[in-house]
């Protein structure tokens, strides 16, 4: 073989392994791919109903498995909590609270965050208000408005009502990430769901709102909302805190 054919055989042969390279790189590309990820959004605001101790979903999808599979199921809100306190001189103290908790299910099963003894632990707080006043400003500038009222001499009319109205609004983005182990294969239907909590206490005071809805004083509402559930295979042997 002469230099040009040594020369024209040792091109092809750079050409041939430089495509074995680039196939190479594709498939192992292609195995190192992510497991199954699906994401749902939810952009509407939702009040969570303001019935206490009663779940409501407010965000679900569904995802195909594998098997032996794992979840990793993260969910991330806006949460905006209106809540107010309203007082007269004959009612100077008062709290309002709210608390939204969250918990997820899949395929209709809590899941666990951790383990107490035989008993697991699935949910979890997003977010929290509390607002507490207590004050005897209201029914001493009642009396002192009495008292001048009653000179004589002195002409001034005490008004009809002596109260302090004020109200807290915030909004916030808050998230937590579940691990549902072992799902087994198959399409799987992941449900978040929320509630208010109740019979709130904000040091040793109860929540004014607590288990009286006829006025409610406070509002909570989930705003932009996403679920990302991700498929997954742990080691063998993981298991939940506690368990």
């Amino acid at each position: 073989m002469n230099k040009k054919e040594l020369g024209v055989f040792g091109l092809v042969a750079i050409v041939a392994i430089a495509a074995v390279s680039v196939t190479s790189l594709s498939i192992s590309q292609v195995v190192a791919a992510p497991a199954n990820k699906a994401m749902f959004t939810a952009q509407n605001v939702t009040v969570v109903p303001n019935t206490y101790d009663t779940w409501a979903t407010i965000i679900e999808g569904t995802i195909k498995t594998s098997s032996p599979s794992d979840l990793f199921i993260t969910h991330q809100q806006e949460c905006a909590i209106h809540t107010e306190l309203n007082l007269d001189s004959d009612n100077e103290s008062g709290t309002s609270a709210v608390r939204e908790d969250i918990r997820v299910l899949v395929d209709g099963n809590e899941v666990p965050i951790s383990y107490v003894g035989n008993d697991f632990n699935s949910e979890v707080t997003l977010c929290s208000r509390a607002y507490s006043i207590d004050t005897n400003v209201l029914s001493t500038l009642s009396d002192l408005c009495t008292a001048v009222e009653g000179i004589d001499g002195v002409t001034y009319t005490c008004p009809e009502d002596i109260y302090f109205d004020s109200y807290i609004a915030t909004k916030q983005a808050h998230g937590w990430t579940f691990v549902a182990l072992d799902v087994g294969s198959g399409e799987h239907t992941v449900e978040v769901q929320a509630k208010l909590a109740d019979n709130l206490t904000v040091n040793g005071k109860n929540s004014k709102n607590s288990g009286d809805l006829t006025t409610p004083h406070t509002v909570l509402e989930v705003g932009r909302a996403n679920l990302i559930v991700t498929e997954e295979k742990l080691a063998t042997g993981t298991q939940y805190p506690g368990q």
